[in-house]
């Protein structure tokens, strides 16, 4: 009888499972911090701008490339177009040394050239046009590879009169990019990716179902997507696709109640339907072990496996483990 006493009090601490808050599975999280570091260029990082205009632009919408000067270091720009306050964006960064940021979505209008911002993607350079070695080799490789990724995606001619400088925008206060940019040049390197066949890009999924992937210019794309999507939380109902990220939908709790709405879930924990055994194969007829604190004890941990859900499967094997020793007792009285 002690013994039976002891197994009763075990389940009723482990039944504690039911009023505690679930918590995020982590691949929710895994998904959504994929989702913020997935740039559309694969040899870019992704950083994040809150300076810009939410557009659905198509190829025939963007027919110029804006050639920027950043007029400082390459930090200090990631810094200033992440910065709320500053008002100002362009979608890609590259530094003298040929790394990549971008930090607006292409399909996006990003606050660089007043009111030519509708029609126009945007790449920052690392320098100062005064500086008449500010232009490096690296930095002209790769954003003449950048521009060549963008005119093929985005169905734009290569030429001089859709790869334009700051400057040459109407209505415009800046001089960038100044004397010392070499034109010829980049628009010869622009012009001999353009020319050189696709190399295959292999895979191009990124295991997110809020972007589309595919293969540009040997590179691969990864545009998103609206629509619906499943963020890995069981305690949350129409999850949906934003600037390529899956958001939560609202919350439904994810008490004892919570088993209905995921019953059609295979982890869900939720008993079967089917017939009067449930999962941990258990005869309903045997549940009602003598004494009335075991009768409810037992009710209590089989509120425990639905009321935790996927997330408290080792609490679940244990309740099951301690109902089967109480079911001995039972029959050996």
């Amino acid at each position: 009888m002690r013994l039976k006493y002891l197994l009763i009090l075990l389940v009723l601490d482990l039944t504690a499972c039911v009023d505690a808050p679930a918590e995020r599975p982590a691949a929710a999280y895994g998904a959504t911090a994929h989702a913020l570091t997935a740039a559309e260029y694969a040899l870019a990082t992704w950083i994040t701008s809150p300076n810009f205009d939410a557009m659905s632009r198509k190829p025939g919408d963007v027919t110029i490339i804006v050639i920027h000067t950043t007029e400082g270091t390459y930090q200090s720009a990631i810094d200033w177009f992440a910065d709320p306050a500053s008002q100002v964006s362009a979608h890609y960064i590259v530094s003298k040394t040929g790394e990549i940021t971008q930090m607006v979505h292409e399909k996006d209008k990003a606050w660089h050239v007043l009111a030519s911002n509708s029609y126009t993607i945007g790449i920052e350079h690392e320098g100062m046009i005064e500086d008449s070695n500010w232009v490096t080799e690296p930095m002209l490789d790769a954003s003449a590879q950048l521009c060549c990724y963008l005119l093929k995606k985005w169905q734009i001619p290569a030429t001089r009169d859709h790869i334009k400088g700051h400057v040459e925008l109407p209505n415009q206060t800046h001089k960038d990019p100044g004397a010392y940019w070499p034109w010829d040049t980049y628009m010869t390197k622009v012009a001999a990716c353009m020319g050189a066949p696709t190399v295959p890009c292999g895979s191009c999924d990124d295991k997110n179902v809020c972007t589309t992937d595919s293969c540009v210019a040997g590179a691969c794309a990864h545009t998103p997507t609206d629509g619906r999507c499943e963020d890995g939380d069981p305690c949350t109902v129409g999850d949906h696709c934003a600037q390529g990220l899956c958001l939560p939908g609202p919350a439904t709790g994810c008490g004892a109640d919570a088993v209905s709405a995921d019953a059609a879930r295979p982890d869900s924990g939720a008993p079967d339907s089917g017939g009067p055994t449930g999962r941990d194969g258990v005869n309903a007829a045997d549940s009602s072990v003598s004494g009335s604190a075991t009768s409810a004890a037992v009710g209590k941990a089989g509120g425990c496996q639905a009321g935790a859900g996927g997330s408290a499967s080792l609490v679940a094997a244990a309740c099951a483990l301690v109902l089967g020793l109480l079911l001995r007792l039972r029959r050996r009285a």
